[in-house]
This record gives structure tokens, C-alpha cells and sequence, in this order.
């Protein structure tokens, strides 16, 4: 599974995500451009359900992993 990210002038990204969305028990790899800048598998978290919540009190929509990414 891959997340392509596109853009001119952004070089980093924070990706929160949870199970609704991709298959966090499967390795990601995240594309910018033709470039991988991420891959592998992303565990889920207290900390990434804590700041979800902190940001979006929806418990449905709630994040269980971050993944930060950075390019240059």
C-alpha cells in the first residue's frame, strides 16, 4: 500500500491514520514524487489517540498512528 504525496513547497508532512484507512499491520511506503521517503510499518499509539482527540474530539475519526515524513 503507498501513499503519493505531491507538492512544490512543502518538504515535510505529518500523516495521521488509522485503521478505517489503510491496513497499519502492512508495511506503507510513502512516494513524493518518484523519491520513497518512507517505508515500513507504522504502530499505533496512545500518544497518536491522545492528540487526535486533543485536535478533533470524534472518537470515530480518531488517528492511532502518526507518521512524520520529511524531504528535501
Amino acid at each position: 500500500q503507498t501513499i503519493r504525496l505531491e507538492s512544490d513547497d512543502v518538504t515535510s508532512v505529518t500523516l495521521r491514520l488509522r485503521d478505517a484507512l489503510i491496513d497499519l499491520d502492512a508495511p506503507i511506503t510513502v512516494r513524493v514524487g518518484d523519491r520513497t521517503v518512507f517505508n515500513g510499518v507504522v504502530s499505533r499509539t496512545e500518544e497518536a489517540i491522545r492528540t487526535s482527540l486533543t485536535e478533533r474530539a470524534d472518537p470515530t475519526t480518531a488517528a492511532t498512528a502518526i507518521l512524520r515524513v520529511s524531504w528535501d
